[in-house]
């Protein structure tokens, strides 16, 4: 994606966020001219299954009609790796029988997905005093 905002370099701006209790958003900037925002809800079908609507939003200096057959095809390979990690992970939950989740220093909003989570379950829906906000910085 930042090869697409930037393809002549720059710093891209990228930020994701997790609205209870199932809206993720993400978004990256690169300065007022290029934008891309992808907005999804997850709805439940079933315990094993999950459906997910996506609507992606973009103002980019080239035209619209030159994007959308690249951005779209885009945004589903990434929305069906996405979904192929969820399956594996599914498999393995019901292999071991239950949740064991870990997470590495990149993984920015897993664990702090997984205590909204946990406090909305016990009824817990407390705004935060301050949100989370994680930086690192990666080469495009």
């Amino acid at each position: 994606m930042g090869r697409l905002l930037a393809p002549g370099g720059g710093v891209v701006e990228h930020f994701d966020r997790f609205v209870l209790p199932s809206i993720t958003e993400v978004e990256y900037r690169l300065g007022d001219r290029s934008h891309i925002c992808t907005v999804s809800a997850l709805t439940p079908i079933t315990d094993t299954r999950t459906r997910l609507t996506a609507v992606i939003s973009f103002r980019l200096p080239l035209p619209s009609v030159v994007v959308s057959p690249v951005l779209g095809p885009l945004a589903r390979a990434i929305f069906k790796q996405d979904a192929r990690v969820l399956e594996r992970q599914a498999r393995n939950v019901a292999v071991f029988g239950g949740e064991s989740f870990a997470s590495s220093e990149v993984d920015a909003l897993g664990p702090q997905i997984m205590r909204l989570l946990r406090n909305a379950e016990r009824g817990d829906r407390a705004e935060l005093a301050e949100p989370h906000e994680h930086r690192f910085f990666m080469s495009v």
